[in-house]
């Protein structure tokens, strides 16, 4: 299963090398997970279903991002620092990547969670410093219900 997950963010980064810079092609994977997985969790089920409809009807992505994100503090700024490049552009990258985690069995909370944590590992591995950027730490933090710290190579170790 470890094997698909990281075949399905390579086909993720396939999709989106050449418009995007390599930071920025983790954090819009990561950001489409973290939706996808807010889809499944109770609490924001409702305002990630929102999320979802305009990735997938190109809506305006920034104002709902900035509804989410003032209706749960918890995510204050981590969806606009994930996906904020994306709203510049047409949209079709993002649906494609939507359906790219559907097809490839990202399905469940448990699921993506592993992704997620698989992102994060693959991220840190190529950034070279054990250093992870504020906006994922915070992310990883609120999804795990961990603590905040710099870095969280333990966790995706």
């Amino acid at each position: 299963m470890e094997q698909k997950r990281e075949m399905l963010i390579n086909s993720c980064f396939d999709l989106l090398r050449g418009v995007f810079s390599h930071q920025q092609i983790f954090n819009i994977i990561l950001g489409v997970a973290a939706i996808k997985w807010m889809e499944q969790t109770e609490r924001y089920s409702q305002s990630a279903h929102m999320l979802s409809s305009m990735i997938l009807n190109k809506g305006h992505l920034e104002d709902g991002v900035k509804r989410h994100e003032d209706e749960y503090p918890e995510f204050d700024g981590i969806i606009t620092s994930l996906l904020g490049r994306t709203f510049e552009t047409s949209g079709e990258q993002l649906k494609d990547i939507y359906w790219r985690m559907d097809s490839e069995g990202a399905r469940t909370k448990e699921d993506l969670q592993k992704l997620i944590k698989r992102i994060v590992g693959l991220g840190q591995r190529e950034n070279h410093s054990g250093q992870t950027p504020k906006s994922i730490t915070k992310l990883v933090a609120n999804l795990q219900n961990l603590t905040s710290e710099d870095s969280f190579a333990d966790f995706c170790a």
